[in-house]
């Protein structure tokens, strides 16, 4: 994907987000707050920074990297960052989104959607449906089986449960 805004509607809930000057991070892309893990495989990325989906440390299969992005997500990318770059993301942590769906199936109001991962990592702007490590749930019947654009209403980041 190449700095697409899938924003569509409500409020976004803006943060700054602070990134690495190795990580690239396009418009749209699901941003991650790094934890020790991700560090430990990658000394090139900062406990407590964002970073997309990709960067994450793999948790060995689909489902564990989708819990993991799930747990670590705090929004899309609403700004990017080129390679060299160290200037906060924006960053939004609400709102509806049309979002890439992995298989162009049906889905429907108050499906749950996940982060997508094939095994090896996630990816950075695609959704799968699932109901385990949700990031969102669809707001719009898809009933076309050749469409892959869902709307999908981002639950509340990680960010609200880190305080309290």
């Amino acid at each position: 994907m190449s700095n697409k805004n899938y924003y569509r509607w409500g409020d976004q809930e803006l943060i700054k987000v602070p990134v690495d000057d190795t990580t690239v991070v396009e418009i749209g892309d699901f941003i991650c707050r790094i934890i020790q893990a991700d560090v430990d495989a990658d000394a090139t990325l900062t406990i407590n920074y964002g970073c997309p989906a990709t960067y994450m440390v793999t948790g060995g299969n689909a489902a564990a990297d989708r819990e993991k992005a799930g747990d670590q997500l705090l929004g899309i990318a609403m700004s990017q960052s080129l390679n060299g770059q160290t200037d906060d993301l924006l960053v939004a942590t609400a709102g509806v989104w049309e979002l890439v769906q992995k298989t162009a199936a049906a889905i429907h109001i108050g499906d749950g959607v996940e982060v997508y991962s094939d095994g090896t990592n996630c990816e950075d702007q695609t959704i799968v449906e699932g109901t385990t490590s949700l990031i969102g749930y669809c707001v719009e019947n898809k009933t076309s089986t050749t469409l892959t654009g869902v709307m999908v209403k981002l639950l509340p980041s990680l960010l609200n449960t880190l305080q309290g």
